[in-house]
């Protein structure tokens, strides 16, 4: 206050004197600059902030921030009003930008399967397992700064921009601190948001930079270099803890670079004339979801200090023009004359190949959201760690799109962990190498271990929307019981190996088709029965096409879209260790399912299941029976779920189900789930609907979306058997 009443004096008098000795020379009037300091989540309160230096008619001459604070001063010094500011910052689901989660519509027909089956992933390089740069490549984030940064994609100096602006960094090889006040805005705002070990360093001009909090999270003395006379700081800076509230690694070194960073700030307070420090100590750095209430203690905190603002206002306007020259109108650009693209870094994929699925083509206009959802498209065939890019002005009219790729080297090793009541406990280990052999080559291993064991090596050559080539070899084998009139008769252990040799290709942006030929060995082993039954075993050779639509928003708990998979399967005839003969089958397998949103927190998901033996005689294998029951949802065969059965409980030779869940997101991630199913099953198809009367299944589950995956208890019955059954699981489906 002494600071800001001493600025005040100085002012007037300086202006007293110079009216009278130079009456005819115009002062020019002191500079203002406003600071806005780092803080994560903390930085929305920078919006409530300009919110009410807007509305004073404050005129601000010099914006500097960093972290959050750069963002939003960057996005202010834009021409962003910060009512648009506040809806923007509400409208985004930051736990899928911060989690870099690529959106499922993104995922490529390829990977859409390897959705969600992984809670773990590390890089594998030069023969070992390495660990990566940042928790979270920063796609994501990176992609959402650029699409609103697009008005300021032709401007170098950022003193070009409605309001001079610069923001902090950190290089993070020489410990120097660094200020971006030209290039291009997208990378600046990004490099002064990497937090250290949460997102990889930015290279920026050659400079390896992180967020620049790391050294200065208040950059005063940066904008009184620039030119400011008087500096407005809001300050949202975590406050050093207490020893009750340091309890993990990250509260320790968080302290650590708090205190690091302390002379300067306090150096930096010392040197602001208005300082609002918003009251945010019940909030964190990753209060995202809290964006109204920090908001409004931004701009709470910056009503209390109106009356200093307005006391300088009014002494500057005795001798100056007081008015704000910025507009604040910016949108981002809607669309692009894109007149060339050029791309870079391409080692293994080539640029014709990404370019393909770009699909962004010269000479025409694009909106950028669709330039973006290109971009994005292209990083779901998750071959590139990070896709930068950039529009440049060019000689003639429109646009040069620059794509920059940096391409994954190595493979990754992932993990996954599933418990479910039908199949017991799974740990999953994957190792997936991309482009091996050539251009979109993927080469993956997978095991699961726990009570029912499998394996899988598969090379997949995908061309995209032309026919490519696949090699599977995959082992399993599972123990499950044999139900003979609603009476369990035994168990048995299920095993067989598949080798597969196939074509596909993708015929639409959600939908794969593709067939092939396959050696199959399989055995049925006896483990206790009420009769007598030997084990036995058989080769045989099949044909099989098979189609996959997939366009679900996401694989648990979706609320929109829908997935079809059909199975075809023409089976050989066959003489089993028993010397049974099983004459030639064919097979049919259909799960369709369809999401659809009723209400911002109600969806419904209708499914229906349809299992076929065409064809065949009264001996056929058991892996080509259908079967209902149990939850889990698998693609193995004729295996369907239905509520209310124990796992495989009905078996036949035709069998029909349809299935309606109401899913109500009673609580952020939290499911409350009624679930009814009806089904038929017969020894033929044209008496499906007549052999047997219908079973109707009914059960209410209780879900949870975690990290690992959903947690999901239900109890359920049916009119099959009328008891009361129960169901758990844990982790995603593999």
């Amino acid at each position: 206050m002494q600071r800001l009443i001493t600025a005040i004096f100085l002012v007037t008098v300086a202006l007293g004197w110079s009216s009278v000795l130079a009456q005819t020379v115009p002062e020019e009037r002191p500079k203002i600059g406003l600071v806005l300091s780092g803080g994560g989540a903390k930085g929305f309160a920078h919006i409530g902030a300009i919110k009410v230096l807007v509305e004073a008619g404050v005129p601000i001459d010099y914006v500097g921030g960093t972290s959050m604070g750069g963002i939003m001063g960057g996005l202010f010094a834009l021409g962003y009003h910060p009512d648009s500011l506040e809806k923007i910052m509400k409208e985004q689901d930051w736990e899928s930008v911060l989690s870099d989660k690529i959106q499922r519509r993104n995922l490529s027909m390829t990977e859409k399967d390897e959705d969600d089956k992984y809670f773990f992933s590390l890089p594998f390089h030069d023969k070992r397992i390495t660990l990566p740069r940042g928790l979270v490549a920063g796609q994501s984030i990176y992609n959402l700064i650029s699409y609103y940064a697009s008005p300021g994609c032709n401007i170098h100096s950022f003193d070009q921009l409605h309001i001079p602006f610069l923001c902090v960094a950190a290089d993070i090889e020489t410990g120097e601190s660094v200020t971006l006040d030209q290039g291009y805005l997208p990378d600046a705002l990004r490099a002064t948001m990497a937090i250290p070990s949460v997102f990889p360093p930015v290279l920026v001009d050659g400079r390896l930079l992180v967020d620049g909090g790391l050294f200065n999270n208040y950059p005063v003395e940066e904008v009184l270099e620039k030119g400011a006379d008087i500096i407005i700081g809001v300050d949202v800076t975590q406050k050093p803890q207490s020893k009750d509230d340091l309890n993990s690694i990250i509260d320790i070194l968080g302290q650590s670079t708090r205190f690091l960073r302390m002379p300067l700030q306090r150096k930096n307070i010392e040197k602001t004339d208005i300082y609002i420090r918003p009251d945010l100590d019940e909030y964190s750095m990753s209060s995202f979801t809290s964006a109204d209430s920090i908001i409004l203690r931004g701009e709470r905190a910056t009503r209390a200090a109106l009356p200093e603002i307005l006391a300088l206002l009014d002494s500057l306007r005795q001798h100056h023009d007081m008015t704000p020259h910025y507009v604040l109108d910016a949108v981002p650009v809607d669309s692009i004359l894109i007149s060339e693209v050029v791309i870079k870094g391409t080692h293994h994929m080539s640029s014709a190949t990404v370019a393909k699925v770009l699909q962004v083509e010269e000479l025409e206009k694009h909106s950028t959201r669709k330039v973006i959802r290109s971009l994005e498209r292209l990083y779901g065939t998750q071959n590139f760690n990070l896709i930068r890019y950039r529009f440049e002005p060019t000689e003639h009219q429109g646009q040069r799109l620059r794509v920059e790729l940096n391409e994954k080297e190595g493979g990754e090793f992932r993990l996954g962990v599933h418990y479910d009541t039908d199949f017991k406990a799974a740990f999953l280990m994957n190792m997936t190498f991309r482009n091996v052999l050539t251009s979109g080559g993927k080469l993956m291993f997978d095991l699961a271990l726990g009570d029912n064991n499998r394996f899988a090596a598969t090379y997949l050559y995908h061309r995209g929307n032309k026919p490519g080539v696949g090699v599977r070899l995959s082992a399993q084998n599972f123990k499950t019981y044999l139900y003979e009139n609603k009476r369990r008769i035994g168990t048995f252990n299920f095993s067989n190996a598949l080798f597969d040799i196939y074509s596909q290709a993708t015929v639409a942006d959600f939908t794969l088709v593709g067939g092939g030929i396959q050696m199959e060995f399989s055995g049925v082993k006896p483990d206790v029965f009420l009769i007598d039954l030997e084990t036995s075993y058989e080769y045989n050779t099949n044909l099989f096409a098979f189609l996959r639509i997939d366009n679900l928003n996401r694989a648990t708990y979706p609320t929109k879209g829908l997935r079809l998979a059909a199975d075809f399967k023409l089976v050989s005839e066959t003489k089993d260790s028993l010397d049974n003969y099983v004459p030639p089958t064919t097979f049919l397998a259909v799960r369709y399912n369809q999401a659809y949103t009723l209400h911002p927190q109600l969806s419904m998901l209708t499914s229906a299941y349809v299992g076929s033996q065409l064809s065949g005689g009264s001996n056929t294998l058991p892996q080509y029976n259908m079967y209902l029951g149990g939850l889990r949802e698998t693609q193995f065969n004729g295996i369907f779920p239905f509520v209310g059965l124990e796992f495989m409980q009905v078996a036949a030779e035709n069998t029909l189900a349809a299935r309606i869940d109401l899913q109500y997101e009673f609580y952020r991630n939290f499911f409350l789930i009624p679930k009814w199913n009806m089904g038929f099953y017969a020894g033929d198809m044209k008496d499906v609907f007549v052999k047997h009367r219908a079973i109707n299944g009914y059960g209410l589950s209780l879900g949870v979306r975690t990290p690992i995956g959903p947690i999901e208890v239900t109890v359920m019955s049916s009119d099959h058997h009328h008891r009361l059954l129960g169901y758990f699981n844990l982790g995603y489906n593999f």
